[in-house]
């Protein structure tokens, strides 16, 4: 029901083997696209459509990561110097180096502060997971300017953790929202595991790498509560108030199904735990046609990342000859965003890992009718 839906509400084109990209002619693309977004001062628009205003820190760090495991050090740390010169500092926001989303203008080029953001746990922790990237690039200015910001990197983390709230073991997304997300501490747990590999790695500071370390299982303590055995699945939010659990639902898309994704893609678990394979299959089961069309506007790459975790190879090389082709064909119009770019880079870095160059090409050239939206 759900695909015959999809087939005649939106657009049907042939995904043809013909015009099914490389591997690494959708890199470039990817790479191009996502330097013809960034602006003179560093930060990413959020998208390459023309009348584009925002500048959104969280999608910008997605973007970073997918840049620095494709080996793009450069690009990557011009965003980087770009979010630690507008930080804030301790505000009304939460501690820390929270950072608001931004607007900006062309001609002449200006930017402005929005004075608020979606959430604040979250973009810290997702920054400092592409701080490890770029340092883990070895390109020698971005290794250089990573050991020089621990202090920036420790305030980046108070922001992460800042809004803990010890009775449920979760972070609240903002001030005024009293609920903790799940994804967001997914996130956080990842950017908390990664500053403490900075710690040891590039700061050599043992006592701040235990401590974060320490931050980052109590964190994790609280995602274990999210876990619903009566619904096999992460509930997707819990209230701060009374810590009820807000269930997620396989038949929504966002945030419900997609919330059980970010476990495997963190690291949080690994991809062959029995709870991994059957909630990756369950995803698919209720979405089959996600490599095909989105359900929603969104195109959603970080479905090929949970593929590429799992190593569906299959699911990543349909994602990309499909559903990405027909935006990449089109130069990634909207509501193509940076951090789909850098979700589908990541995804075809994580899968060359696993072998998707050798993956035969002939499987990845069958025709397949996609139904696609902008």
């Amino acid at each position: 029901m759900l695909r015959r839906a999809l087939l005649t509400a939106l657009a049907v084109v042939v995904c043809s083997g013909t015009a099914v990209p490389s591997e690494e002619s959708t890199r470039a693309q990817l790479t191009a696209y996502l330097g013809g977004v960034q602006l003179p001062d560093g930060a990413f628009a959020d998208s390459n459509a023309s009348n584009e205003t925002h500048i959104t820190p969280y999608r910008g760090a997605y973007a970073a990561i997918g840049l620095s495991l494709n080996g793009e050090a450069a690009t990557a740390l011009r965003f980087a110097r770009w979010y630690v010169a507008h930080m804030n500092r301790d505000d009304q926001w939460g501690p820390g180096c929270t950072i608001y989303d931004y607007t900006f203008s062309r001609h002449p080029f200006g930017i402005a502060s929005t004075k608020s953001a979606g959430a604040m746990d979250a973009p810290a922790g997702v920054f400092l997971t592409a701080m490890r990237y770029l340092y883990a690039t070895g390109d020698a200015r971005a290794q250089a300017w990573v050991v020089g910001e621990e202090v920036d990197a420790e305030c980046i983390a108070r922001a992460a953790y800042g809004l803990y709230q010890p009775a449920y073991g979760c972070t609240q997304a903002v001030v005024g929202y009293d609920f903790c997300l799940t994804e967001d501490n997914f996130e956080v747990w990842r950017g908390l595991g990664d500053v403490a590999w900075l710690e040891e790695n590039a700061w050599n500071n043992s006592s701040m790498r235990s401590a974060y370390l320490d931050e980052q299982s109590k964190i994790g303590d609280g995602l274990s509560q999210m876990w619903d055995a009566k619904n096999q699945n992460y509930n997707w939010a819990r209230s701060t108030v009374n810590g009820a659990f807000t269930r997620s639902a396989w038949t929504q898309f966002y945030p419900g199904a997609v919330t059980q994704l970010w476990p495997v893609i963190v690291g949080y678990a690994r991809s062959d735990e029995p709870r991994s394979v059957e909630l990756w299959q369950r995803f698919k089961a209720a979405w089959p046609s996600m490599a095909l069309a989105s359900p929603v506007r969104s195109p959603w790459p970080w479905t090929a990342a949970a593929a590429a975790k799992m190593g569906d190879l299959p699911f990543v090389a349909e994602y990309e000859s499909c559903l990405n082709a027909e935006y990449a064909a089109r130069g990634y119009p909207y509501s193509w965003e940076v951090h789909d770019a850098g979700n589908m880079l990541t995804a075809l870095v994580w899968a060359s890992e696993r072998s998707l160059r050798n993956w035969p090409r002939e499987k990845r050239r069958a025709f397949r009718f996609c139904a696609f939206r902008y």
